[in-house]
This record gives structure tokens, C-alpha cells and sequence, in this order.
């Protein structure tokens, strides 16, 4: 009786329809039907952000459904993205982004589709495929019911293909458009219970280690990113870390154990840029920046504050992104002005009514102009893997006294980072700074060059 039950039940799945189905990684090909005008031209960060709505010549009967996340290419280049928001049976619509070869959206032409795991689609793409629901019912309708959409979803069409897929014939005389006149501010403006204003990003790291002084540091920052602003980015950044070292051994005597001494440091930015001024991927950048740093030194039991306050402000300055494709999405360079503002305190020495030389607290504030020279390079090698270095040199320049000190480096730093994101957009990373800074060396007497280490987890989360 077992064996005549599992011989019906082997019966029954050989009778039965297999669901198709694409799995991560996996490859198919696309026939390009149509294209309309961009929805909305939204600036992302240090990309192009061209959203469109694309509909292609696969769908359920392919393994291609709802909210499915691909990679297309032409020719074995990368062409676009794209999040499918509805689908039937032999056709889908899909919002594409990414689209950095606007020219290869070619009606008729074949494209080549990865599928990619949907952890990956960008924060402000979700939104807009949420926002429009209603609209890409219309869209996929109409094109449905248009002479090209109805040949495409005929039952008795003819198929072509070397690689033996699924591919409807197209007419070639009839192209479907479709151009309603909206923007993105009239979609935001009937959804605005459910848009998201800002990406946040939550980063603490646990382990950090300092070359000089060898700290151990503990360190958490806040940061927030426009997601809806058009035409122009906004990122916003505070940090503070705190740091411990373990005092000179000259410092601890018999039964008089030093104690740890501490530092803090504390960091805020805006950065403003305006996107895609006279030319692409020409910006219009602008940066204000604050600093403090509370050092283990004291005087009379007050903290020592080097700098007190560290004012720096770009008013004006360009960024140009060479390099923007689906590996490589930044490799940009940035070029500024910039106007320093900084006050310090440190231990001297003043020499007292009976001739003696005393320690004393003293105060210096300095205003000086930079230029601020700083290149981004943003490499992608796994969906889920990003390594970035940023190398910033601010040269000291006085324009009154035609004086240019390029050892006056503002100081000179080199940011890379290695980071590896989870499905529960929770970030793992790795950083290395290293310093540069001949005056701070000239001043307290401290190694010109530094590095750190760290490892952080982050969190990020749209609100």
C-alpha cells in the first residue's frame, strides 16, 4: 500500500505544472518593449538618478515576479537596475535607476538580466515603488491594453530565440508610449503619510585602536542622508569618541597605581551639493564642519581642549564624478576653498614676579585659508561588499602674504574602509585612518603621523 502511494504521489508531480523560478545569481534574457519620460530626475549621492519606467518581454511563466531586483546589461555593459512592480504572464513593468546609459534604453533590443537579492535596492527606490502603487497599475493597464502589450500577451504569437527562451516577436511599427505629466512633487505631495524624508545610519565601534598615543577608543556616530530631495543632496554627521590610555610607567610608584587617563573627541558636518550644474555629474559642493578635542592633559584640575573649537566651512567649491557604474559608483574628485576657524590650549610656561618660569594655560586662535583637495573612490566588487578611500589634503594658503605652506596639511587624512552588509541592514566594517600634520608636531611636540584602526557595526533605517 506505501509503495502504491508513493507511486501516485510520483504520478502527481510529474503531471503537476512547475512554477518557474529565478534564483539569485541567475541570468536570463530580456526583449526591451517600451520606455516612457523619466518620472522624476532625483539626485542620489554622488550618482545619476534617472528613474523610468521600463516594460520587458518576461514574466510569470519566466520565474520574473513583483518586486523582483535585477541588473541588466547590453552588449556585456552594465545598462540599468531595476525593482519589477507588476507582472503577468509573458510581460513586466519595472521601475529601472542606475540608468548611467540612458542611450541603450532601445525599444526592441535585448538585454541580458541578473537577478539580485532585494536587501541591495536602495532606500529611495523602495520608496518610489511604494508611493507608486496606483500609478503603476495605470501604467501596466494601458500598456496592456495597447496594440504592442495585447500582440505580446497573444497566446497563438511566435517565439525566437538562440538560446531556446521565450521570446515574443514584436512589431516593429508600433511603439507603445506613454507620458503622463507628473513629478515626483505631486507624488510626494498625495502620499505624504507614507514617504520617508531621511536614511539614517547608527554606527558604534567597540574596538578601535590608536598608534599615538596607543589608546584604546570607543567611539558612536549618528548620521542622516536626504532621500527625497531633488536636485541636490544633503548629508549630515555627528561623532564622539571617547579614548583611554594607560599613563608613562615613570608615573606609577610602589603601592601608587597611575590612573587611566582620558580623551574625547566630538565631530559634526553638513555637506550640501547641488547636482549636475552645466554638465553632468558636475556638482556644486558646499561643507561646514566642527570639531573639538578634550585631551588627557589638565591644568589646576580644567580639562585641556586642543582645539577648543575648529570652525571649517567650503562656501564654495566642485565635485565631478569620473567613474559612475553599477562596480564602480564613485570615483570622484572634490575641489574647494575653505575657511578655517580654530582656537587651542595648551600648557606653556610665564615667567612670575620673582623671575621663576611656571606653567600656565594659554589660548591661541588662528584664521587661516585652505585648499580643500579631497578624492573619493567607491569600489563595489559584491552586492554586499563596498571598499572606499578617501584621501582629503588641505594645504595651508595665505592669499594676503602670497604665503603657501604645504606642510600645514589641515591636516592631511586618508580614510579606507571595508564593509560588508548583512540582510538586516546592520554593517560590519573595517577603517583606517592615517594622519598627517607637520604643525601639530611643531606645536605640542607629538608624532606628525598617526594611524587608526577600528572595526564598527552599523544600523541603518529610513524615517
Amino acid at each position: 500500500m506505501r509503495r502504491l502511494n508513493l507511486l501516485f504521489l510520483f504520478l502527481f508531480l510529474l503531471s503537476s505544472k512547475a512554477e518557474s523560478f529565478v534564483g539569485i545569481g541567475e541570468k536570463i534574457n530580456f526583449k526591451f518593449l517600451f520606455k516612457k519620460d523619466e518620472i522624476a530626475d532625483v539626485s542620489a549621492k554622488n550618482q545619476i538618478a534617472d528613474y523610468k519606467y521600463v516594460a520587458l518581454g518576461r514574466g510569470t511563466s519566466d520565474g520574473v515576479y513583483e518586486n523582483d531586483h535585477y541588473t541588466f546589461q547590453k552588449n556585456g555593459k552594465f545598462a540599468f537596475r531595476g525593482v519589477c512592480v507588476k507582472a503577468d504572464s509573458f510581460t513586466s513593468l519595472w521601475l529601472s535607476y542606475h540608468n548611467f546609459r540612458p542611450n541603450s534604453l532601445v525599444v526592441n533590443e535585448n538585454f541580458e538580466g541578473k537577478k539580485l537579492s532585494k536587501r541591495f535596492i536602495p532606500k529611495r527606490v523602495n520608496n518610489i515603488v511604494r508611493i507608486n502603487k496606483v500609478i503603476s497599475e495605470e501604467v501596466f493597464g494601458s500598456f496592456a491594453e495597447s496594440d504592442q502589450g495585447a500582440q505580446f500577451n497573444d497566446e497563438n504569437a511566435v517565439f525566437a530565440g538562440e538560446d531556446n527562451e521565450k521570446i515574443k516577436v514584436v512589431d516593429k511599427e508600433k511603439l507603445f508610449e506613454f507620458n503622463p505629466n507628473i513629478d515626483l512633487e505631486e507624488i510626494i505631495n498625495a502620499s505624504k503619510n507614507e514617504v520617508k524624508y531621511f536614511s539614517y545610519n547608527l554606527a558604534a565601534s567597540p574596538i578601535t585602536f590608536s598608534r599615538v598615543p596607543r589608546t584604546t577608543d570607543l567611539g558612536y556616530s549618528v548620521s542622516a542622508s536626504c532621500l527625497i530631495c531633488e536636485g541636490f543632496t544633503v548629508d549630515l554627521s555627528y561623532s564622539y569618541t571617547l579614548s583611554s590610555e594607560k599613563p608613562p610607567k615613570s608615573e606609577f610608584s610602589e603601592g601608587n597605581a597611575a590612573k587611566i587617563r582620558s580623551s574625547s573627541n566630538y565631530n559634526a558636518s553638513v555637506d550640501f551639493k547641488v547636482n549636475d550644474v552645466i554638465i553632468d555629474r558636475l556638482n556644486y559642493w558646499v561643507n561646514l564642519s566642527w570639531s573639538r578635542s578634550r585631551t588627557a592633559d589638565t591644568f589646576e584640575g580644567q580639562p585641556v581642549f586642543s582645539p577648543d573649537f575648529l570652525w571649517s566651512g567650503i562656501p564654495i567649491g566642485l565635485s565631478y564624478n569620473f567613474i559612475a557604474t553599477d562596480k564602480i559608483p564613485e570615483f570622484s574628485v572634490n575641489y574647494g576653498l575653505q575657511w578655517d576657524l580654530e582656537q587651542v590650549e595648551f600648557i606653556g610656561e610665564e615667567e612670575n614676579s620673582n623671575g621663576d618660569y611656571v606653567p600656565v594655560k594659554q589660548v591661541q586662535s588662528t584664521q587661516k585659508t585652505r585648499h580643500s583637495i579631497k578624492f573619493i573612490f567607491n569600489w563595489l566588487p559584491l552586492e554586499a561588499l563596498s571598499i572606499t578611500n578617501t584621501f582629503w589634503y588641505k594645504p595651508y594658503h595665505d592669499f594676503a602674504n602670497k604665503e603657501f605652506n604645504w606642510k600645514d596639511s589641515g591636516p592631511f587624512t586618508n580614510n579606507f574602509m571595508i564593509s560588508y552588509t548583512t540582510s538586516l541592514d546592520v554593517s560590519i566594517s573595517y577603517i583606517n585612518d592615517i594622519t598627517w600634520d607637520k604643525i601639530t608636531n611643531e606645536r605640542d611636540g607629538t608624532p606628525s603621523t598617526n594611524m587608526v584602526s577600528s572595526f564598527e557595526l552599523s544600523y541603518s533605517f529610513n524615517f
